[in-house]
């Protein structure tokens, strides 16, 4: 796997916040919206739809092989071919609004880099995204270019995100503004 396999997950990041713009254009499901961003799941189910168009699996909510008890899963986990060669990846998406949230991300980078999957009909994972929403331009800043922090958290995150391949932000502007970050990770083999 290689550099381009990082853009064309992060092309489907894209596609996935131009379908998320018009759907938040038609009608916006959150109340207070001046204070709550949508919902965490937005980004999921719209990367997941990027995703199946391209022609790949997707599996929400997948459980971790090494949790028996399967309360221990990511968010979505997409296989199939990728620039013509076979990639799985992992997503988690969060709400960043806090140091908590910040820390909560951290906890699942790394959740997805020890990630094993339940059987082996697909191969192991080799990229983690994270993708988050925030209504806040200051996180949005942060996670361009992260800096230390006095919040515990936002500098765990920092650690993480410096390992990242990418992670950038994207604008979307309808009735409101939300920013949604992503980081594209490569996820060592074991």
């Amino acid at each position: 796997m290689s550099n381009s396999t990082v853009k064309e997950i992060e092309s489907l990041i894209k596609s996935s916040t131009e379908t998320l713009r018009k759907a938040l254009g038609n009608y916006w499901p959150v109340i207070n919206p001046d204070k709550n961003g949508i919902q965490e799941a937005n980004l999921t189910y719209h990367l997941a739809h990027a995703c199946m168009k391209k022609g790949l699996n997707c599996y929400p909510e997948a459980s971790h092989a090494i949790n028996h008890e399967g309360n221990k899963r990511v968010d979505l986990l997409v296989n199939g071919k990728l620039n013509n060669k076979v990639c799985t990846f992992l997503v988690e998406s969060k709400k960043l609004y806090s140091s908590e949230q910040a820390l909560k991300m951290f906890d699942d980078f790394n959740k997805m880099s020890q990630f094993i999957p339940v059987n082996s009909d697909i191969s192991a994972p080799k990229y983690a995204v994270l993708l988050a929403v925030t209504v806040s331009d200051e996180n949005a800043e942060w996670w361009t270019t992260p800096y230390k922090s006095d919040g515990k958290g936002w500098t765990e995150l920092m650690e993480s995100l410096e390992k990242c391949e990418m992670h950038d932000n994207i604008l979307i502007e309808t009735q409101y503004k939300q920013h949604i970050v992503y980081a594209i990770a490569k996820i060592p083999s074991s």
